[in-house]
């Protein structure tokens, strides 16, 4: 148990300039501070920097994504028109041979059209979207 003069005889035992100096203080709040801004400057920095290559990065790949779907539509035309000449050289009617080509463009984009709506379910932002968007139902909150 402690009483009032171990308590006494403790605080004169305290050096009398304890108190620190407001100078001083001052001067540790400047640096924080300073040190702070630079800290915040530099956050900037970076995230310009990273914004500027993420923008390149985008551009870049749609520029790729554009010379792929290029190079595929020279690629796919090509092929056309050598099974077309083939056909034809062979004998075989133009009607028949236009005919053919374009069922073979209408299966081609059903089977891609098929891929992409799968694909598209397969992600299930569906739910994600109404988990986010829809208001909570009575049900759902006393569930929780």
């Amino acid at each position: 148990m402690v009483d009032g003069n171990a308590h006494h005889n403790e605080e004169s035992t305290a050096p009398k300039d304890d108190a620190v100096d407001f100078s001083d203080l001052q001067a540790h709040w400047s640096r924080v501070w300073d040190a702070q801004k630079e800290q915040i400057s530099k956050a900037k920095s970076l995230a310009v920097q990273e914004l500027t290559l993420s923008g390149k990065a985008l551009l870049l790949s749609a520029v790729c994504v554009l010379l792929l779907v290029g190079i595929s539509l020279i690629i796919w035309t090509t092929l056309l028109l050598t099974f077309g000449y083939g056909a034809h050289a062979f004998g075989v009617h133009w009607l028949i041979v236009a005919l053919s080509l374009i069922v073979i463009n209408v299966l081609m984009f059903w089977v891609i059209h098929r891929i992409f709506k799968n694909a598209i379910r397969s992600i299930g932002l569906s739910t994600t979207i109404k988990t986010l968007f829809e208001p909570r139902s009575e049900n759902s909150s006393a569930q929780n």
